[in-house]
């Protein structure tokens, strides 16, 4: 199999992102660029040089009705296939958020268990943005749930190493048996559950991309709505809010990290079926 170039792998990405965009518009569901695919379009107009992915985000209920959609038979694009925990193609997966496969290729993850038979290719992350309570308590209490339960999710899909702090070393040690005697299908259901539970964006003053947490944001960051923006040489949905959004996740996004810090936190590699 021939082995795809970083600047080949960009050019599938792209043409996933117009295809997923072309059928956003025909069933009228929103989503925007986010992440480092967001950066990337305000920065430099297009994909981060060092990057090699594409990011994008969903209200909780467009995310739904996209995968409703998917498993009613509608086709995103001749070369597409969704992979989600709630997509009903028979196909495993193994990741709580979606994404969006080009079907032509296929991604080897150089660190997922080998135990995992996932079919993968060039893909764009899809992640489902949703409502969190406004009560800090609550708050603080769904995190730490999302926390673990990522945990577990983890120990089921990735190689088992012990590459951090003695703390965090004997967490995983203690979990791991567990996490695998469950199987990672049942944590992702747990997952699922959790999120269909919570409220909108709409709905409440917080949100977060359950998928990755870490990151407080205002559901006013999103709410606000959306302007059309220019990334390599197509037009796509960005935040109007998408300062406010990009510093409260990254600081100072504007300025390039040193270039001992630019690269890709992947460890895949993708070919040409």
């Amino acid at each position: 199999m021939q082995q795809l170039s970083m600047d080949e792998m960009k050019a599938v990405e792209l043409e996933l992102l117009k295809t997923f965009d072309a059928f956003c518009k025909a069933h009228g569901l929103r989503y925007w660029l986010s992440d480092g695919t967001l950066i990337g379009a305000m920065r430099h107009k297009g994909f981060i040089p060092w990057d090699d992915d594409v990011d994008i985000q969903m209200p909780k209920q467009d995310y739904y009705e996209l995968v409703r959609l998917v498993n009613e038979g509608a086709v995103i694009g001749e070369h597409c296939r969704l992979g989600s925990p709630l997509v009903k193609n028979g196909t495993p997966f193994h990741c709580p958020f979606a994404k969006l496969y080009d079907t032509r290729t296929t991604l080897r993850q150089k660190n997922l268990a080998d135990h995992l038979d996932v079919d993968e290719g060039v893909w764009m992350d899809i992640f489902p943005l949703t409502g969190v309570p406004d009560d800090e308590g609550e708050r603080e209490a769904l995190y730490d749930w999302l926390s673990e339960n990522w945990l577990r999710i983890w120990l089921c899909s990735y190689r088992f190493n012990l590459d951090c702090g003695w703390k965090r070393r004997i967490k995983r040690l203690l979990l791991y048996i567990p996490a695998r005697l469950h199987g990672l299908q049942y944590y992702l259901d747990e997952f699922e559950r959790k999120i269909a539970s919570l409220p909108s964006i709409d709905e409440t003053e917080n949100a977060i991309a359950p998928a990755y947490f870490t990151y407080h944001l205002k559901s006013g960051m999103f709410t606000a709505g959306t302007f059309d923006t220019p990334f390599e040489d197509g037009i796509f949905p960005a935040p109007l809010e998408y300062d406010w959004y990009l510093t409260a996740t990254y600081g100072d996004w504007r300025t390039p990290p040193a270039p001992e810090d630019r690269g890709s936190t992947h460890h895949f590699e993708v070919y040409w079926r």
